[in-house]
């Protein structure tokens, strides 16, 4: 049996705390788009006896990381294929982006089966088939966790999402990352054409606009910024951008990180949404349409 724990890390607000903290060293292996900011997939040291609480020693080790700079979270996965585990992440180490899924199956109200295979199998199954994919047991909230590796972010998106077409889903929640050593200036990622939108919790507002101004400079491409009410005061939309250029941003002390002078100005916080620009076609309306 092996165990992996996935270490889910968000940076705290910034406050007089935050500048004292060392802006080059990196929040894990993996830079996150999304509600979270970073994250590390690490093996425990030694599969626990009976006796031994897993749940115990995963929260060890996360204490022995806490500084009092960030929130973390874990999720536990679980495996009994230690050959695959182990081939997976060997190839997962030479690709850039990581594809993580939580999921929470769909199961009959009568007797509490899933509607389905059972999980045993469909776990099984997702890793009898495509190397790039790797299906884990978990506890909680969700039943399976789902890795999946790619240098292509589009055709991985896709992949991910055609997943409600073959699994008895209730709830699923996905995560993209990118590995940090990856974001260096000089190395080519995937030229694919996206879209971004950046939901940020404003700082100071008079930095505003030299921040848009920067990050026009940066990107050397059109960008809109709208005010909106909730959990973000500014929708900052990117319409077309090369990925590539993008996610050079999020390389410790770029513009897209709590790690940068006029970040740290402007906003508490921004959370990143990576979008397809082929927009998804809507059957019922087309069909309306030739009504």
């Amino acid at each position: 049996m092996r165990i992996r724990v996935v270490d889910l890390v968000n940076n705290f607000y910034n406050d007089e705390n935050f500048q004292s903290r060392d802006k080059t060293k990196r929040l894990g292996e993996y830079c996150c788009l999304g509600y979270f900011d970073a994250l590390d997939v690490k093996s425990l040291d030694r599969v626990p006896s009976e006796k031994v609480n897993i749940r115990r020693q995963v929260d060890q080790n996360t204490i022995q990381k806490l500084d009092g700079n960030s929130n973390r979270r874990n999720v536990i996965c679980i495996t009994d294929d230690d050959e695959k585990d182990a081939e997976f992440w060997q190839e997962a180490d030479q690709m850039p982006f990581l594809f993580i899924s939580l999921i929470r199956m769909k199961y009959n109200q009568k007797d509490g089966g899933l509607e389905s295979d059972g999980l045993s199998a469909l776990v099984t199954s997702i890793n009898a088939h495509k190397n790039e994919v790797m299906a884990y047991y978990t506890y909680g909230h969700s039943d399976m966790v789902v890795f999946r590796y790619g240098n292509n972010y589009l055709e991985n998106l896709e992949e991910v999402c055609s997943r409600y077409n073959t699994v008895q889903i209730f709830k699923m929640y996905s995560i993209f990352a990118v590995k940090e050593k990856y974001l260096h200036p000089n190395v080519a990622l995937s030229d694919e054409q996206v879209m971004c939108r950046l939901h940020a919790v404003v700082k100071n507002m008079q930095y505003i606009n030299d921040y848009i101004m920067e990050l026009k400079r940066v990107l050397r491409v059109e960008i809109k910024c709208f005010d909106t009410l909730g959990n973000s005061d500014l929708l900052i939309e990117i319409p077309c951008v090369s990925l590539n250029e993008l996610l050079k941003c999020y390389r410790m002390g770029e513009i897209l990180t709590h790690s940068n002078d006029i970040y740290q100005k402007a906003f508490f916080n921004i959370e990143s949404h990576v979008i397809n620009v082929k927009e998804r076609e809507i059957e019922t309306l087309n069909k309306l349409e030739e009504v």
